[in-house]
């Protein structure tokens, strides 16, 4: 997380709506049978995801699904380079 420091813009692009954060594992791709083994629930889960954006300037953007991701990833991309 130190290289961050040094990051002008940080994204995370994820795959996912953020409503998924409230029903965590559900829809997580985490099978059923290994949830029980799990320490970590959506509350948590989702204060460490806002703890990353908060402490670390990191944008997170969340996604209708895997399409979604890599054009909003590409359009991120494509933006840095102009810039250039």
């Amino acid at each position: 997380m130190e290289k961050l420091d040094t990051i002008q813009n940080a994204y995370i692009v994820c795959e996912f709506p953020e409503s998924f954060l409230y029903t965590f594992p559900e829809n997580s791709g985490i099978p059923k049978s290994k949830r029980k083994y799990m320490k970590i629930g959506s509350k948590y889960f989702r204060k460490l995801i806002y703890d990353i954006e908060e402490n670390y300037d990191v944008k997170i953007i969340y996604c209708d699904n895997k399409d979604h991701a890599e054009q909003v990833t590409f359009d991120l991309l494509q933006e840095a380079w102009n810039e250039f």
